[in-house]
């Protein structure tokens, strides 16, 4: 981040100020259209995908008790095979289906039990999750906190790693739980996936000191963004060639968090002042409380959406 100390504070604040409120109008779009105007259709069952190529199947899975699905006659382990006479692959591509069917509206599935084909009609509503409006509060505060501090020292390091992180945060977050399909969507999804992961295990590489392997190392950082570049870049490649594998590669990125976690607490035991360890300890148990419930609330959407 040296070469933005070639900006005065004026102009650093500047673009920190655009920075953040571009974040915010992003993260709040995906979480207003998501929960209250493109709201995904739901039939209170999962879906997931077995096999490969021609065995490749979507499965009935994880049925809500007392749900549509439920009083419809879906079972766990039913095979679905089309809905409204429309076949397809994959999970997701059953959802785009689900997605036109009207808020009320019944939808005809077929599935297949023991071999036998049954087509039953499902009466279709609209979903909303808690987990698109905890990652979307969890985002804001980030953004809140991370201008404040941006703003007040906008050339030192720490702060301005810890601006880029929050605004990110706010964007990788919310981009998980909707699917790209605009050019500026996918833009958006592609850099916060590039830029959260790493820029959180860069920020404790530097906080609350930077580490003597940043200064022997050279490369190490560069290194951290260019993995989440070629990772970024597989989760696209398997979504094209093999989509079962995009959940599994996607979920990786939670690797960098803990990562991040476990170099601020060999900074935290490496401190020897008692005073500055209780100060310490409180963002250490702040950071790994906020760790799990990211982990949670990203793999649930990532298994389950």
């Amino acid at each position: 981040m040296r070469w933005l100390n070639r900006f005065s504070p004026k102009i650093l604040r500047f673009a920190f100020t655009v920075l953040a409120l571009y974040s915010l109008a992003v993260g709040t779009f995906y979480f207003t259209d998501l929960a209250f105007i493109n709201a995904p259709a739901s039939d209170d069952c999962a879906w997931v995908n077995e096999g490969y190529g021609d065995t490749l199947r979507v499965l009935i899975h994880d049925i809500v008790p007392g749900g549509v699905a439920e009083r419809a006659g879906l079972q766990d382990g039913d095979i679905l095979i089309s809905i409204n006479g429309k076949r397809f692959r994959y999970g997701f591509e059953a959802q785009e289906i689900l997605n036109k069917v009207p808020d009320g509206s019944t939808a005809q599935y077929v599935i297949e039990r023991a071999g036998v084909r049954l087509e039953m009609p499902i009466t279709i509503g609209r979903q909303f999750s808690l987990s698109w409006l905890a990652l979307y509060l969890l985002g804001l505060f980030f953004v809140v906190i991370g201008f404040v501090v941006g703003i007040s020292k906008p050339q030192e390091r720490v702060p301005q790693l810890f601006f880029f992180l929050s605004i990110s945060c706010m964007v990788f977050f919310n981009v998980q739980v909707k699917t790209a399909q605009l050019s500026l969507e996918l833009l958006n999804r592609v850099l916060s996936a590039i830029i959260f992961p790493a820029i959180f295990a860069h920020f404790f590489l530097h906080f609350p000191f930077t580490k003597e392997v940043v200064r022997k190392h050279r490369f190490l950082v560069p290194s951290i963004y260019l993995l989440t570049l070629l990772q970024t870049m597989a989760v696209g490649l398997s979504s094209k060639l093999n989509p079962n594998l995009t959940p599994i590669v996607s979920n990786l990125f939670l690797v960098y968090i803990p990562l991040g976690f476990f170099v601020y607490y060999h900074s935290y035991r490496t401190v020897e002042s008692s005073e500055e360890r209780k100060r310490l300890r409180v963002v250490l148990w702040g950071t790994l409380i906020g760790i799990l419930e990211i982990d949670y609330i990203l793999i649930y959407i990532a298994m389950y959406r």
